[in-house]
């Protein structure tokens, strides 16, 4: 961090589950006022709290004058060492029900934590979600009125990504194979992701949930995005209305160019989060207590 801020790791153990454990760290500007906003990043599919752009991000809130949070799902496969793969027995297990339930967990942590809760406005939050984590941030704010603001990016609009007919025969079969970056073999997953949707299809609705929420959103979307499409982000925008604003990025993949581990954003990356950060600049009280 380039700007001084005050760095508080955090890991918070699942009671209901004492095998996961949710990790990440609160950074906070030193020369703020005494009561801030905090802002959450949420990581998509397979991503950690310092994956590709997400501590530049977390740097410009900084600058802006926010708390910024990053951390690893319980469920994301980042053990202690903070490193990618390095907890290949829970991800297995990976599910939006955990996704939901670190987040809820790391609020309670802001919220109830002395120290914490005397430096941040828990009743103004931030979440900013890529990819998965945009459609976990809508699911969140949806129980949680202290959202104030979400912005998504290159987030999707459902969770169901295969056919249910391919769905129905993974969860027949126990688990599925992906191919991960990095790794010779495929990865086996059990069938947990997928039997956890079909049990929440309406609590996991994205779209509906929209039309529940009242924070702003803001839908930032890729234009050569070849996972996740422009007219996704058109049906966000669409169902939550004139609460929303949309930003489609001409030329912008998936992954803004990044690499797992980004030294150096490109300008058109550098951009996006500056306007991403001036939006939030304007819809979210930033105000001292």
């Amino acid at each position: 961090m380039n700007k001084a801020a005050e760095i508080i790791e955090f890991f918070i153990h699942n009671e209901e589950d004492p095998g996961l454990v949710v990790r990440g760290r609160v950074c906070i500007p030193v020369d703020g006022p005494r009561k801030i906003s905090p802002v959450i990043i949420a990581p998509g599919f397979l991503g950690f709290a310092d994956w590709g752009f997400y501590p530049h991000l977390a740097e410009k809130l900084l600058r802006s004058g926010y708390a910024a949070l990053l951390f690893n799902y319980s469920t994301g496969g980042v053990g202690k060492s903070g490193k990618p793969y390095s907890d290949l027995k829970n991800l297995k297990r990976m599910t939006i029900s955990h996704d939901l339930n670190d987040l809820n967990l790391i609020y309670n942590y802001i919220s109830t934590d002395k120290t914490l809760s005397q430096k941040i406005d828990c009743e103004n939050i931030g979440l900013i979600g890529h990819s998965k984590g945009g459609g976990v941030a809508i699911i969140h704010a949806k129980f949680n009125p202290a959202v104030k603001a979400i912005i998504t990016i290159n987030g999707i609009a459902r969770f169901q990504r295969i056919p249910q007919e391919k769905v129905n025969r993974i969860i027949k079969r126990g688990s599925h194979e992906i191919q991960l970056n990095g790794m010779l073999n495929k990865f086996r997953f059990k069938a947990d992701f997928w039997e956890d949707i079909e049990k929440n299809k309406d609590r996991y609705d994205i779209l509906k949930a929209l039309k529940k929420i009242n924070a702003k959103c803001l839908f930032i979307q890729g234009e050569r995005d070849d996972k996740v499409g422009v007219s996704e982000a058109g049906e966000l925008h669409f169902v939550a209305g004139e609460k929303s604003d949309l930003m489609i990025i001409e030329l912008a993949d998936h992954n803004f160019g990044c690499d797992v581990f980004c030294s150096r954003l490109s300008d058109l990356a550098d951009r996006t989060l500056d306007k991403a950060v001036q939006w939030l600049d304007k819809n979210i009280r930033n105000i001292p207590k």
